[in-house]
Order: C-alpha cells, then sequence, then structure tokens
C-alpha cells in the first residue's frame, strides 16, 4: 500500500511539473489521436473549404509554354489572401488594387497551385514579395494536446501537426531581381522541435526550377506565379510514422484515397522601408504554417476544368449533389432518394423521392451523401 501511495504522489508531482513547464521540454504526445465524432471546425477555429478541378485528359504541363494568365479564368475561383496578421508596413490590402488570390487544380501526377499577386499602383516593389504554401497530406484534421499550452516556438513544434512523417510542409517563393526563387521547403521535426529543410523534397524538385514553378511579371504590375507538387516526390507521407524516411516506407499521396488536406497560402510583403506586410487565406493569426488548427480544406474534386477543344459544360461528372445554403440539391436528376452519412458511415438523416435536403440541423463538417441506388459517393462540407 505505502507504495502504491509513493506512486501517486510522484505521479502527481510530475503532472505538476508538466503544467509548470508549459510541456516545452516533453517528447511530442501527438501520436494520441482525438475521437473522429469531435467537430473542431466548429469548436476550435472556423474553416474554409475549397473545392478544385481536375485538368482535361488531353492538357500537359510544358515549362517552356505554359502561362498561368492563359488558364487561369477557366481553373476555378479566386480565393482571396486577405487575413492581415502583421501589418508594420501598413494595411495595404483592397481588391484588384493590391492583394493576391490563389487557385488550383490537378492532374494523376500533380496539383498545380496558381498564384495571382496585384500591385497596380507599385506599392511594394516586386523583389520584396513573396508567398508561402502550407499543407499536411496524411490527416487534414489532427490536434496536438499539448501544443497550446507550450510557451515557445521549440516547444509548439513539438506538439504540434505537421511532423515530417506526416507528409506536411511549408514552401516559400521569394521575389528576386531578376525573377523569383525557392527559398524553402521547409517542415517541423517535431521530437527536436527545429525547423528543418525537408532533403528528401529538396532533392526531388530538379534542375532547372523552372519545371516546380513559375513566375512572370506583367505590364499592369501583377505577378502570376504557379508551383507545381508531385504527389510522390513532394506530398508523399510516411506509411509507419515511427519508422525511417525510406522509399520503401513512403506512400505517394492519391487524391482518390484521400481528396482532402490540410491547406493555407500566405501573401509575403515588405514596404520600401522593408517594415513587413503579411496576410493570410484562412488563418487570422501568423501560426498557419504552425499547426492544422489554423488550415484550411483543400478538397480534390472530379468536375474538369474547361480548355481548348472542351466546353465548359462538358464535365465528366454531370450528375451529383450541391449546397446552396442548408439545402443539398440534386445536379442532373430529377427526383431521388437521398443519405446523408457522418465520415464514419452513420446514417446521419436521408429522404425519399425528392428534389431536394434540408440539412439545417446537421453540425459543421464533412459528410458522405448517397444518390438513390448509385455506386458512387459525394462529399459535401456544411458550414
Amino acid at each position: 500500500m505505502k507504495k502504491i501511495y509513493t506512486l501517486l504522489v510522484i505521479l502527481v508531482f510530475l503532472a505538476f511539473a508538466t503544467q509548470l513547464s508549459g510541456q516545452d521540454t516533453l517528447k511530442p504526445i501527438g501520436w494520441i489521436t482525438y475521437p473522429s465524432d469531435v467537430n473542431w471546425s466548429v469548436d476550435k477555429f472556423t474553416k474554409k473549404a475549397v473545392t478544385i478541378k481536375k485538368a482535361p485528359a488531353e492538357w500537359t504541363f510544358d515549362a517552356g509554354t505554359f502561362v498561368l494568365s492563359e488558364i487561369w479564368d477557366k481553373i476555378g475561383t479566386e480565393n482571396e489572401i486577405k487575413n492581415n496578421t502583421r501589418s508594420e508596413g501598413g494595411d495595404l490590402y483592397q481588391k484588384d488594387v493590391f492583394g493576391t488570390t490563389w487557385k488550383a487544380f490537378y492532374d494523376n501526377e500533380f496539383l498545380y497551385i496558381g498564384l495571382k499577386y496585384v500591385d497596380m499602383n507599385q506599392q511594394v516593389p516586386n523583389e520584396n514579395k513573396g508567398f508561402e504554401i502550407c499543407f499536411q497530406t496524411k490527416y487534414y484534421d489532427r490536434y496536438e494536446p499539448g501544443w497550446q499550452k507550450a510557451q515557445s516556438i521549440q516547444g509548439k513544434n513539438k506538439q504540434y501537426a505537421r511532423y515530417l512523417q506526416l507528409g506536411g510542409g511549408k514552401t516559400r517563393l521569394v521575389a528576386t531581381a531578376s525573377g523569383a526563387t525557392l527559398d524553402e521547403f521547409n517542415s517541423s521535426n517535431g521530437i527536436t522541435g527545429t525547423w528543418e529543410n525537408n532533403a528528401n523534397v529538396l532533392t526531388s524538385l530538379g534542375d532547372p526550377l523552372n519545371e516546380f514553378f513559375t513566375w512572370e511579371i506583367d505590364g499592369d504590375n501583377t505577378i502570376w506565379a504557379m508551383v507545381r507538387y508531385s504527389f510522390a516526390d513532394h506530398m508523399y507521407y510516411l506509411t509507419d510514422e515511427f519508422a525511417a524516411d525510406e522509399a520503401s516506407n513512403r506512400t505517394a499521396f492519391n487524391p482518390v484515397d484521400k481528396d482532402t488536406i490540410s491547406w493555407e497560402v500566405k501573401n509575403n510583403a515588405s514596404n520600401v522601408t522593408g517594415s513587413e506586410i503579411e496576410y493570410w487565406w484562412n488563418s487570422d493569426v501568423n501560426d498557419g504554417f504552425e499547426a492544422i488548427y489554423y488550415n484550411g480544406y483543400l478538397i480534390f474534386g472530379t468536375e474538369v476544368w474547361g480548355s481548348t477543344g472542351i466546353r465548359e459544360d462538358n464535365l465528366v461528372d454531370q450528375t451529383g449533389v450541391y449546397l446552396t445554403g442548408n439545402v443539398l440539391h440534386l445536379k442532373g436528376i430529377d427526383r431521388t432518394d437521398l443519405t446523408v452519412y457522418s465520415l464514419l458511415g452513420q446514417h446521419v438523416c436521408s429522404a425519399e423521392n425528392v428534389t431536394e435536403l434540408d440539412v439545417s440541423g446537421l453540425r459543421q463538417g464533412f459528410y458522405i451523401v448517397k444518390i438513390g441506388n448509385q455506386s458512387q459517393s459525394y462529399k459535401i462540407v456544411i458550414r
């Protein structure tokens, strides 16, 4: 009995010491996952979700002839990067005058991110402009119990969600006098609490770098940049999170298997005096690169964007569902049965022989919709 009492005292002391330290010096405990029925998008942080289109089968990328502005209007809706989190150089955002937007699409091997940086009045020198792209491919929702308690950046790095093993990283493009350069492809080694360039990714980028990204400036002082990520080389994750980063332990990202990833884009700038200016797409603090907690979602849809020889309405997926407010509508079908499931496969609501379904009673988050007796299912996001 005395031994049990002594052990309890020691455990209480250790727990108290942990609280005092802010968990900065502890090995990460993030391999513990939260219950899947916890809706973090509601309980913790509001997240945007963007569904991107797929490139037509006959479309190919050629670094020598690719011009982003020529396909910009075809590949989807602009996503404004306007959450100001650092304004020593002033809050300059004004739609169509100063600011950045992004779009994305994909094919069978690559994710393409289009970036547009507008500065009509040249308020910031071109060489002071840049972008950061943050993603994590293994889990689109994953949170560390100790992350918010950590008192230092190193402590947060030990606790947060973007480990090297999880296929996450932060890419930074920085303008130069002659164009732009890839400044880093960093991710956190959670155990050491340090930011490190991911050597495997950097090695795979190849030479020249324009096979990885393009950067052009037009006569209206608008930068058109595109980054191309390989599913196998840049977006892979470790099959066994505890094992070494070796080819045999890597799983290439596949949007068919995982159609949603954690996602964030940042606009970097500084004015003529060097004072910093930055904006985020989803985050409202300068922590989008640190934790999935602040990142939005990128969803790989089945719709195909139009190109030469393909009408805009000639889509692969002519049937399906879409949301308007809290009402689920049919696309390409007059009337049928609709059934909605949680991501765990639990039935949450349904209706027979209908044209639409009211889903206002559902919590915010991801759901799976089945249409009649179709074998294909559809993912929706209720915000």
